[in-house]
């Protein structure tokens, strides 16, 4: 039996897809993790600043039942996937860095 994680990367992020794929083969190289099971990576491409089609593409990856969804890393289109994926009660595992910079001015 195979499951799937889906994976939503903007096309600058080769890095992270990179590291999701590796993910996912040793997930399925250990096979104490996922004795009966195979994970597949369901990967989708999106812009960073194009929430519509973020939004679209969850909604598809949810769509073809994805067991959980990795990313995406801009936080102007990780809060539209992440209300998705909270109302339909399915995990998603996101790292945005969110740093700020805070200057005292005199």
């Amino acid at each position: 039996m195979s499951k799937e994680a889906g994976g939503l990367f903007h096309p600058d992020d080769d890095h992270q897809e990179i590291a999701f794929r590796y993910a996912v083969e040793k997930i399925n190289s250990d096979r104490t993790i996922l004795p009966r099971s195979k994970l597949l990576a369901q990967i989708e491409r999106i812009s960073p600043q194009d929430s519509f089609l973020a939004s679209k593409r969850v909604c598809h990856l949810l769509g073809v039942g994805v067991a959980a969804i990795f990313g995406p890393q801009s936080s102007h289109t990780a809060s539209h996937v992440q209300s998705i994926c909270d109302t339909m009660e399915s995990p998603l595992c996101s790292a945005i860095c969110q740093c700020a910079i805070v200057r005292h001015v005199e």
